[in-house]
């Protein structure tokens, strides 16, 4: 292609390229090619027709994989669910994960610190320089799973990983594994963190400068300060989740226990939202209004969800993926078509009410409550009378 004619205008001291109207037109199309695609793309990914992989961390199966061609609609997360007949191989990368324990307990060493857990709790590995090293032991008598709750953020943190030891199963299959050569950045991380101990923990060499800012006099040091809280948040923050700790809200959607909030400070990172929602046997859930990016994984149930006016059947192990949208609100609603079991939930969405704001661009609304919302606010205001 011959090189574009460089146009110049007074009083304006750089050089321009006209576009056509074509060439905008042609821009414009692509971006809604690209958009149209990705809404045609599965919303429900059938898991029980995801094979299981064997990799040198263990048996693994990906719902949203960046590589294949079962894409969902929604490519902001990956989820993938780990089974655990023993332990798992031992692995670093970046933290900002969180796993949720779909069946079985036992344990997660992180950084050489037992974590334990039983089904229903949600495992969380911190955000560090050097990356979170951590490995999976099965302590039940029947294999654990758990899924991680994987967005697709990996790139703003420089994401890597290093495969230390291999599981039990990698090495019956495909002997021991030996090892690869550490990251650079994470052989710097360890350098770091075996140089610089000092009083935040943050990981960062002596030769640093130290700040003790408690009225910050600029912006830089208004971060300063942001990073020393956050960095104490890591240290002081719970690293497990537990279900047995989190109480059953009813609220206009549902009933829902609250994992990870934009208002729950308490955790070790706040990358996403979470939550729980049992629909009981026969009922539904309320009908919200919302930006796409919701995953949603059935982890008991049968039932259907309409989504912008489209049903979508599912059962247990299956997954929903909310296809964003600019022009058009998601707008959906779960049913429970069991009348004899209650249907359980686990959704999620990455964090950025607080950044973007709750509406995301299209809007955040109910527009219809739950049958267990109405009864309550019934049984309120008979006791009013």
């Amino acid at each position: 292609m011959p090189e574009r004619e460089r146009m110049r205008e007074p009083g304006i001291d750089v050089e321009f390229i006209v576009d056509t109207v074509e060439e905008l037109e042609d821009r414009a199309g692509a971006r809604r090619r690209a958009l149209q695609e990705r809404v045609k793309n599965n919303v429900v990914i059938k898991g029980k027709e995801i094979p299981w992989r064997l990799f040198p961390q263990g048996l693994i199966r990906w719902y949203n994989p960046e590589w294949g061609a079962n894409r969902a609609a929604n490519d902001s997360v990956s989820p993938f669910q780990q089974l655990i007949p023993h332990h798992s191989g031992r692995h670093r990368h970046q933290g900002g994960l969180s796993l949720f324990v779909l069946d079985g307990k036992g344990y997660t060493v992180i950084d050489e610190v037992r974590q334990d857990w039983q089904k229903g709790d949600l495992i969380m590995l911190p955000l560090k320089p050097g990356g979170c090293e951590h490995q999976h032991f099965n302590i039940g008598d029947k294999p654990a799973r758990w899924m991680a709750l994987h967005l697709a953020y990996t790139h703003a943190i420089g994401e890597s990983w290093e495969q230390m030891e291999g599981s039990p199963l990698w090495e019956k299959y495909r002997g021991k594994y030996v090892g690869q050569e550490p990251n650079d950045q994470y052989r710097e991380g360890e350098q770091v963190q075996r140089a610089g101990k000092i009083a935040a923990g943050s990981g960062q060499s002596p030769s640093v400068l130290q700040y003790d800012i408690k009225e910050p006099s600029n912006r830089l040091e208004e971060l300063i300060k942001i990073r020393d809280e956050q960095r104490l948040q890591v240290k002081a923050g719970r690293p497990v989740i537990r279900f047995d700790d989190i109480p059953w809200e009813v609220n206009q959607q549902g009933k829902m226990k609250w994992y990870l909030h934009p208002n729950i400070k308490d955790v070790v990172h706040r990358a996403i939202v979470v939550y729980v929602q049992e629909i009981p046997p026969g009922s539904r859930s309320g009908k919200i209004q919302h930006q796409g990016g919701w995953f949603t994984y059935i982890w008991e149930g049968k039932g259907y969800t309409v989504l912008n006016g489209k049903k979508h059947d599912w059962e247990a192990e299956d997954m929903l993926f909310f296809p964003t949208n600019a022009n058009n609100p998601t707008i959906f609603q779960h049913f429970n078509t069991d009348s004899d079991k209650p249907a359980l939930l686990i959704a999620g969405i990455p964090n950025l009410y607080e950044p973007l704001g709750v509406d995301l661009g299209t809007g955040f609304e109910v527009w219809e409550e739950c049958p267990e919302w109405k009864a309550l606010q019934a049984g309120r205001g008979d006791k009013k009378k």
